[in-house]
């Protein structure tokens, strides 16, 4: 089902850039897909375009000062979250600040102290209505700016082991054919 918590929906991200770094690190900060294609381009000593919404994740793994200012920076935004199709089991999250909002429209809200409840069992939405309504605005905001970007449907042909693959991983909803289509 449409889920966005913790354990479904966080993954390992791994950069080894060319030159390496002094050895393996974790870094603890609140990054997102949209930071990859800004760290690429900084790895390969570009400018990333003034208009994307990513941030280079290099001075979160180099040896810079400061470093800890700016993993409290990224912290600090907000990342959002959404899964399903619009009007079709939409379920929003919005992680910012230590803090994890979850709606899912009509069914229910819950409020998750990260740090305190990191693998997200006791909301505090009650307890904390305040931080509930500041991220519910701005997932009221986020929602206003997503429906208005474009998108385009693109049809990838896939073999039936691909496919296969998909539905195993859950990016085939339940209810699809069984096979692609055949091309």
């Amino acid at each position: 089902g449409p889920t966005l918590y913790r354990e479904l929906n966080r993954i390992v991200l791994m950069i080894r850039p060319v030159g390496g770094i002094a050895g393996p690190q974790w870094v603890d900060a609140a990054v997102s897909i949209i930071d990859v294609l800004p760290t690429v381009v900084d790895l390969i000593g570009q400018s990333a375009d003034a208009n994307w919404t990513g941030r280079t994740l290099t001075p979160l793994f180099r040896d810079s000062p400061g470093a800890e200012n700016v993993a409290e920076a990224f912290d600090s935004r907000a990342i959002f979250a959404q899964k399903g199709r619009e009007n079709v089991k939409d379920v929003y999250a919005i992680i910012q600040s230590g803090w994890k909002y979850i709606w899912r429209p009509g069914r229910y809200r819950v409020l998750y102290e990260v740090a305190r409840d990191p693998r997200e069992e006791f909301s505090v939405l009650d307890s904390r209505p305040e931080v509930a309504a500041r991220m519910h605005s701005a997932l009221i905001d986020y929602r206003g700016v997503a429906a208005g970007l474009p998108h385009e449907v693109i049809d990838v042909p896939l073999d039936a082991a691909e496919f296969e693959l998909l539905r195993e991983l859950g990016y085939v909803e339940a209810g699809a054919p069984s096979q692609p289509a055949e091309q």
